[in-house]
Parts: structure tokens; C-alpha cells; sequence
């Protein structure tokens, strides 16, 4: 079964909703991107952010708390990585026969 991943709300509390075997877990957001229904976990990409507290209290009513952290829905695992602020380096090579 693939999971489904829906873009939430407007202006600048957008989040990803990912739904997974009737579960939800949403990444980001706020209000106006809540989705209906319960959350397994809500994740955020930055725990210091300037819309921490009202994250937080979006959580709170839902019995859930905003981390930077991993969440698991049956076999689906969603893991954060921290995203460093270089560009990647790629290498790419050709090798052609003469």
C-alpha cells in the first residue's frame, strides 16, 4: 500500500499531510492546514521556530506534541535528516567508447 501525501492550508501555515493504512501523520502546518480526523504524530522541520507556541497549542488540543523527531504508522517510517545550507556537490561522469 503507497502513502498518500496531500498538501495542507494557505498562506503560510502549509503543511504535508501523509496518510498511510487510515493513519495521518502531519509535517509542518498550522492553522488552517489541521487536518480532519486524529494525527498519530505531528512533526515540524524546526522546533525553535517563530510559531512554536502556537504549534504547540494546536498540539496540545489533539494530545499531541511538535518535535523534530521520527514517526512510524505500521511499516511506514518517517525520519528526519538534517538539511545543511550548502548546495549538494554532485559528481557526474560520461564514459563514452571511442
Amino acid at each position: 500500500m503507497a502513502a498518500a501525501m496531500t498538501l495542507v492550508g494557505r498562506g503560510g501555515w502549509i503543511g504535508l499531510l501523509v496518510r498511510y493504512r487510515r493513519r495521518q501523520v502531519l509535517l509542518d502546518g498550522g492553522a488552517g492546514a489541521e487536518p480532519t480526523g486524529r494525527l498519530a504524530a505531528w512533526l515540524v522541520s524546526d522546533e525553535r521556530s517563530e510559531l512554536r507556541s502556537e504549534l504547540r497549542a494546536l498540539c496540545a488540543a489533539r494530545g499531541l506534541h511538535p518535535a523534530v523527531a521520527a514517526a512510524s504508522v505500521a511499516d511506514l517510517m518517517i525520519e528526519p535528516h538534517r538539511a545543511g545550507w550548502r548546495p549538494a556537490r554532485l559528481r557526474c561522469s560520461s564514459r563514452r567508447k571511442a
